[in-house]
């Protein structure tokens, strides 16, 4: 070891170099310059960039060159580069720590890494045991004296005194300059002096393959080992197709092809039915695309199904007693003889002189087995209907006149029919019923059949309840001139003539006044002929109340006289007196 010192804070601090030469391993920090006895295999050639495999260099033997980039680190058993890191896992067997896979070698809390290692945290000027902190993993604070080495945690005597002391952790490794390897061949590793093959590393500088050394160059279970050239070899592509290694059309597709009739399913070739097109014949793997049915026969050229017609179509002959046979298509289209037997007895032809389950039509024997009725045909011995309605009782009113309605009837033939029919009475049809006109008391409105009782002239044409609007017409008033209450009382006492006002007030609310006659006579019938109330419901009369007032001034109207009653019935001029006042009136239309 190289041991640096340099003074801190008025301490003097020491510091080891770590060296890894000697490890029989051709470091990154290593050149066949700096570590002859680890990169001896490489000089001339390992550090100029370029990774010659044909001189030996590799990631193990000259990393300087050949150095594996993260995440992959370099297999020293396989001498390759191989994707490791990143797995969780922290495996020393590839070279992982944390420097070169610091994702899966990730120190501890507390600790860094030096040059792969994991140290606790120091540099505080003192070495502190309780910490884990020794010249080893913390040089700055537990620095050895002069004379001394860190050996293993501890300072010792110096390496390089000729003697290898163990008990001061010097061997092969540690202190290569007292503890060579004296054996021919032999080489360090992990401290210890061992043949190259066998240490667990393929180490091709070594000129360690597969077929000079398979205890550390294994291969894989899907290679072997090519003695030829010491390589490991894949044993898919070989042109040898070895089940006992788990190789089929599937595994290894190179090896094991299947022909051009078969397809490989499950890692065995299979055949594959040869049927595109064919509806009988040979499959190509011992089998049949389909059979023929019936009648039908597989013609071997076209592998369809061609028809053995047996007879000419409608042709038929009587087969003895009641027997018989015609000629008809199967269900394959071929024409073949079917047999039966007549219920009666069987003409020449085939024909059975039989009704069967006819109703109509021939017998085949020159008779009859029934008619139709004349809304119906026969087809194939039974009566097809027209029918001219839906069901049996459906009615409707008829087409042709609004006094008939149809009714729906079956006749004997099952097929429905309209009857028609008259309404009585005069009555009128609506929706299939006969219907009779209510216009009793209406001079307006619907009669319920889907006529009119009547038109108003009046009132645009309005129709109140199936009655027409009404006019109510003050034709005359008659008013004494010594009346109590109607009479002038504005400045001259002796004109005794009233203004008069006439207020009509229909039941529903609506209110009506005839414009003020000023200074009217009295003692005298007056012809106004006011026909100021024109239009209205005749129901308003009902309860009708009219009033005669006499305004005087700007004082309020005076009520002469009142009538209250239902004046819908007087048509004809009437007259009411009340307190000495008359009032004609009549109602129209």
């Amino acid at each position: 070891f190289d041991i640096s010192k340099s003074c801190v804070g008025g301490l003097c601090q020491y510091k080891a170099k770590t060296d890894l030469c000697g490890n029989g391993f051709c470091d990154a920090s290593e050149t066949c310059k700096t570590c002859p006895q680890d990169c001896s295999a490489a000089c001339g050639s390992c550090g100029d960039s370029v990774c010659d495999v044909g001189t030996g260099e590799n990631c193990a033997s000259c990393p300087a060159d050949c150095g594996c980039k993260l995440p992959q680190v370099c297999n020293r058993s396989k001498l390759s580069c191989e994707k490791t890191c990143g797995n969780g896992v922290c495996e020393n067997t590839y070279n992982e720590n944390c420097e070169t896979c610091p994702g899966d070698c990730k120190c501890p809390a507390g600790r860094a890494c030096t040059k792969g290692s994991c140290f606790n945290a120091c540099g505080d000027g003192r070495c502190d045991a309780a910490e884990n902190e020794n010249c080893t993993s913390c040089p700055d604070d537990c620095g050895c004296p002069d004379g001394t080495q860190c050996q293993n945690g501890r300072c010792g005597a110096a390496c390089g005194d000729g003697t290898c002391d163990d008990t001061q952790g010097e061997n092969c490794s540690s202190c290569p300059t007292d503890c060579a390897c004296k054996t021919s061949g032999e080489i360090c590793a992990n401290g210890l002096c061992q043949a190259p093959c066998g240490d667990g590393f393929c180490e091709i500088a070594r000129k360690e393959n597969c077929d000079t050394c398979p205890s550390d160059c294994s291969c894989p279970s899907q290679q072997y080992c090519d003695v030829v050239s010491g390589g490991c070899l894949p044993y898919c592509g070989d042109n040898q197709c070895d089940a006992n290694r788990g190789e089929n059309c599937s595994t290894c597709a190179s090896d094991c092809k299947c022909n051009d009739k078969q397809a490989c399913s499950g890692g065995s070739c299979v055949c594959v039915k040869q049927c595109a097109g064919k509806e009988c014949g040979d499959d190509g793997c011992g089998g049949q695309c389909g059979s023929c049915s019936g009648a039908t026969t597989c013609d071997t050229g076209t592998n369809k199904c061609e028809c053995t017609h047996e007879c000419t179509l409608g042709d038929g002959e009587c087969t003895g007693g009641k027997g018989y046979r015609r000629c008809l298509l199967d269900a394959s289209g071929c024409r073949v003889w079917q047999t039966g037997t007549c219920q009666n007895t069987c003409e020449d032809d085939g024909v059975c002189c039989d009704c069967g389950s006819k109703v109509c039509g021939s017998d085949g024997c020159g008779g009859s087995c029934g008619a139709c009725s004349s809304k119906a045909n026969c087809v194939s011995g039974q009566c097809q209907c027209t029918h001219e309605c839906n069901s049996v009782g459906e009615l409707r009113c008829s087409p042709q006149s609004n006094g008939k309605y149809e009714e729906c009837f079956a006749d004997a033939s099952g097929c429905r029919y309209w009857s028609e029919k008259s309404c009585s009475g005069g009555r009128t049809c609506v929706n299939g019923q006969c219907c009779t006109p209510t216009c009793s008391g209406k001079e307006c409105g619907s009669d319920g059949c889907g006529g009119q009782c009547g038109s108003c002239s009046s009132g645009g044409g309005t129709c109140f309840s199936g009655l027409c609007p009404r006019t109510l017409e003050i034709i005359s008033i008659k008013v004494p001139c010594r009346h109590a209450l109607c009479r002038d009382y504005r400045g001259n006492s002796s004109d005794k003539r009233p203004d008069v006002i006439v207020s009509v007030q229909l039941s529903n609310g609506q209110k009506f006044y005839m414009p003020t006659r000023q200074n009217m006579e009295c003692d005298k019938e007056v012809q106004v002929n006011w026909k100021g109330v024109t239009g209205v419901d005749p129901a308003g009369l009902n309860g009708m109340s009219i009033a005669v007032l006499d305004k005087d001034g700007s004082s309020s109207a005076t009520v002469c006289a009142s009538w209250w009653r239902d004046f819908s019935g007087y048509t004809s001029e009437t007259t009411f007196s009340n307190n000495f006042i008359d009032i004609k009136l009549k109602v129209t239309k």
